[in-house]
């Protein structure tokens, strides 16, 4: 009996902080897991195909809807390039995925290497609150800026009330982000930066 409680009591596991706790081999996948990639594609496209649309309305009159469609599928393919290029200096999708959720209080992903973590944490240790307001900025020139083209027309000023939306958002993004994990990520960064310095890493 002595025995049994003694290796109940020793085979407890001891508590590890957010940056400590190991990834598993695989990420979790749930719907977001899916989701978030075919968002910021049609996203993305979107944007594009809106602000196209609006700078270029001449050559757009008289096109026909698979004019459009092909021009919007040109640049699915465009902006999925984009993604696919931005993920593997990560180390592919899923390892974006597993760095993702490390820095929003998630495991350790072990498995994508020292150099990886680092090229996925800089920018966003680096990432200010104040650039998010000057974003804000921009945003209120260009409605302003569209406003005043609606007066002329309405289809004019949709290119300066869309980059006022990126804008908008993108500012958004960096503020929320900072306050919430900003802390954290430099905090993982400057721990990364030490382990890969007392391995003798050198980056990719």
């Amino acid at each position: 009996m002595s025995d049994r409680l003694h290796s109940a009591f020793c085979s407890k596991e001891t508590p590890t902080s957010n940056s400590q706790r190991e990834a598993p081999l695989k990420a979790r996948r749930g719907l977001a897991f899916y989701a978030l990639p075919c968002l910021q594609i049609l996203g993305l496209a979107g944007v594009f195909l809106v602000l196209w649309l609006s700078l270029f309305p001449p050559g757009f009159a008289g096109a026909s809807a698979s004019a459009v469609a092909a021009v919007a599928g040109a640049l699915i393919c465009v902006v999925s390039a984009l993604l696919l290029w931005s993920w593997s200096r990560v180390g592919g999708y899923t390892a974006h995925w597993m760095l993702h959720q490390w820095v929003r209080d998630g495991p350790l992903p072990r498995q994508v290497s020292l150099s990886r973590r680092l090229r996925f944490l800089k920018p966003l240790a680096d990432m200010s609150a104040g650039a998010g307001w000057l974003y804000f900025s921009l945003a209120l020139v260009y409605v302003i800026l569209g406003g005043i083209r609606a007066l002329e027309s309405v289809t004019e000023s949709l290119g300066h009330f869309t980059v006022a939306a990126v804008w908008l958002l993108a500012g958004g993004y960096r503020i929320l982000f900072t306050r919430k994990w900003g802390q954290r990520a430099t905090e993982l960064y400057n721990e990364t930066l030490t382990e890969q310095a007392s391995q003798g890493d050198t980056p990719e």
